[in-house]
């Protein structure tokens, strides 16, 4: 017989809170990031600034926003589907089980 599948939600919770925590962290490090950036295009005018600075914007634009939402979504997912979504079929389970006692 197969070992069971058992799912501690509490953990899974935890995860996801920690996953939403650390994607708030790296989305305010972009921002810290930027802001030095910026500062930094002030004070530094060459071929090279203009590539580096390029880059970051490139980065940015590219994937910070879709990085972030997929994160969230993730997070998301792991609280209302894999917590809440197990916690209600085991509930409803162990009612039509009990009914049939």
């Amino acid at each position: 017989m197969s070992n069971p599948i058992q799912i501690e939600t509490g953990k899974v919770v935890a995860a996801a809170d920690r996953i939403s925590e650390l994607n708030h962290q790296i989305d305010n490090e972009f921002e810290r990031l930027e802001k030095a950036i910026q500062r930094l295009n002030g004070r530094w005018n060459s071929r090279a600034s203009d590539v580096v600075i390029g880059k970051f914007y490139s980065v940015k634009n590219n994937f910070k926003d879709s990085r972030y939402k997929v994160m969230q979504d993730y997070s998301n997912f792991l609280k209302q589907q894999v917590s809440d979504g197990y916690n209600a079929t085991e509930t409803a389970n162990t009612n039509l089980a009990d009914a049939f006692k």
